[in-house]
């Protein structure tokens, strides 16, 4: 059996720079990595299909996006005759923004590359046919610049980050990705309008020197605004913590969790947001 963790991420800047002929949207954007995970649990079982079980979640197979990425990995080379039983224990809500089902994916692909160690240089890029997230989750990378659809992605090197620590607030509130970029197509000309995208050079330079304050000023999430007219409590979670903590304060990837960057000493009082005790709370690190 191979066990993997399933590392969550959280996008400090996003912003969409374009849409493709076939719907979708381009993106750059600047990925991290953060020590909140679910667990992957995969034995191979020949002559079998891929069976999954998803403790403490509801979810169909066919939907799961770890199955999905079973079935493309074995298809992608071609291999007959093997099955895999995969367990995921969650620790990573879903819809909030985290990467938690691209996470999951890109775990059952990293186990499959163990087992069968088929492996070709375009694996992690074309990996985003399944989602913009999961080239950075399959990746070694912990801190990265994404590019295109999520699979162009640049590195980025910051020994400050260990500084820091990540306080994720979920408000228990599922939000589609689809209905976020729909709306966002909707509300494009307006938001792009307020906040006109940045140069990458800039978003690499203050990722590199982790300058929180030059993020407090310059790093903005396209997705926050179409989110906030779909969830409007999600907006209102947003403007309590700006109220309580002088850190950064940014929704990741299409919400729903709200998170403040600081340094690792500093105390938020989260007794004070509204609502506080519907909230969930998770306190990481960077890796």
């Amino acid at each position: 059996m191979i066990q993997e963790k399933a590392y969550a991420k959280v996008n400090l800047h996003l912003q969409v720079v374009g849409k493709r002929e076939d719907g979708y949207h381009l993106i750059e954007t600047l990925f991290a990595k953060v020590d909140l995970y679910d667990t992957i649990y995969v034995e191979f079982i020949r002559d079998k299909d891929i069976e999954i079980i998803v403790e403490g979640e509801k979810i169909a197979k066919e939907k799961n996006l770890a199955y999905i990425a079973g079935k493309w990995y074995l298809s992608r080379y071609r291999i007959k005759k093997w099955g895999a039983s995969i367990v995921i224990k969650k620790n990573i809500p879903i819809g909030s923004g985290l990467g938690g089902g691209s996470s999951n994916a890109a775990s059952v692909i990293k186990a499959f590359l163990k087992f069968f160690k088929e492996k070709d240089p375009n694996l992690i890029s074309d990996s985003a046919i399944l989602g913009a997230d999961i080239p950075f989750l399959l990746s070694d990378y912990t801190l990265s610049i994404g590019k295109g659809v999520g699979e162009i992605l640049e590195p980025v090197e910051s020994k400050k980050k260990k500084d820091y620590k990540v306080t994720i607030i979920y408000p228990d509130i599922f939000v589609s990705t689809k209905e976020v970029f729909d709306r966002f197509d909707e509300m494009e000309k307006t938001i792009i309008q307020s906040n006109p995208p940045i140069d990458v050079n800039l978003i690499r330079e203050i990722a590199s020197s982790f300058d929180v304050d030059a993020m407090k000023e310059k790093f903005f999430n396209h997705l926050e605004k179409a989110c906030f007219t779909l969830k409007p409590e999600i907006k209102k979670l947003k403007e309590n913590l700006e109220e309580l903590t002088n850190g950064f304060v940014f929704m990741t990837g299409s919400g729903s969790s709200i998170c403040v960057l600081t340094e690792k000493n500093e105390r938020i009082p989260l007794e004070k947001l509204d609502g506080s005790g519907n909230f969930k709370v998770y306190e990481v690190g960077f890796l």
